[in-house]
């Protein structure tokens, strides 16, 4: 096989500057280039500017679940300072329940005490009655010594010399 024949250096097509349709055709070219990258920016601009459009639903959508979350949080803090108070009136009428129960209690058990308190100081009556005329039965005593029976109030039990 023969060997390859190497290409020419100066072989090739020449561009002619002087011919028109060469020229016509550049501009042409030239021309498609600048349209191709005015394009590409309007697209870019626009393609930003969608994604402007989209941000700013994005934070109005956001804004609007803010605004209703905030008017959740306070209903519910409505809802639960109004159950507090609630529960507050309701301890307090349980106080005064609880207050009447006790002084309702408490009286019964002094009337209990103040009606046991007078039998006891009829029944130490009779008794005191019953030992002074024993002893004036059996002469121990004169008629001065015991003018008349008194209740036995705030009796502690016998006394040294009776």
């Amino acid at each position: 096989m023969p060997p390859k024949k190497k290409k020419g250096k100066g072989k090739g097509k020449k561009k002619k500057k002087d011919d028109p349709m060469a020229m016509e055709l550049d501009d042409k070219y030239k021309k498609t280039v600048h349209e191709i990258e005015a394009l590409k920016d309007q697209l870019a601009v626009r393609k930003e500017m969608e994604s402007y459009q989209i941000t700013q639903k994005a934070l109005r959508d956001t804004e609007q679940k803010l605004k209703e979350t905030e008017e959740e949080r306070d209903q519910i803090i409505k809802d639960k300072d109004e159950k507090i108070d609630e529960l507050n009136k309701e301890i307090r009428k349980m106080e005064k329940d609880y207050k009447r129960i006790l002084d309702d209690a408490l009286n019964k058990l002094i009337d209990k005490l103040e009606e046991e308190k007078d039998k006891w100081e009829k029944k130490a009556t009779m008794l005191q009655t019953e030992n002074v005329n024993n002893l004036r039965e059996f002469g121990l005593t004169d008629q001065w010594t015991f003018h008349s029976v008194k209740p036995m109030r705030g009796y502690s039990g016998p006394t040294k010399g009776f």
